[in-house]
């Protein structure tokens, strides 16, 4: 399944309750495709589940990406 992002854009513009459950099953769907054991289905929802709450948290999706990319940062710099 390609992505299609003018679908993704119209369907969030014109009813934002389908956008998110698409999104939502979407996202369920490549985690179950992806995760080879139970522990890596753990970890995945366990990651979506943080992804989730700090698009919850911040008012943009602007202020959640940018908030995301200097965690990423912060992170790698702890490795």
């Amino acid at each position: 399944m390609a992505f299609n992002f003018d679908e993704w854009a119209t369907l969030a513009k014109q009813d934002c309750i389908a956008f998110e459950q698409k999104r939502v099953a979407t996202l369920q769907q490549f985690i179950k495709a992806h995760a080879k054991t139970s522990d890596d289905l753990r970890r995945l929802n366990g990651l979506q589940f943080r992804v989730d709450m700090i698009r919850r948290k911040h008012k943009t999706p602007l202020a959640a990406v940018s908030y995301t990319h200097l965690r990423a940062h912060e992170t790698e710099a702890d490795l």
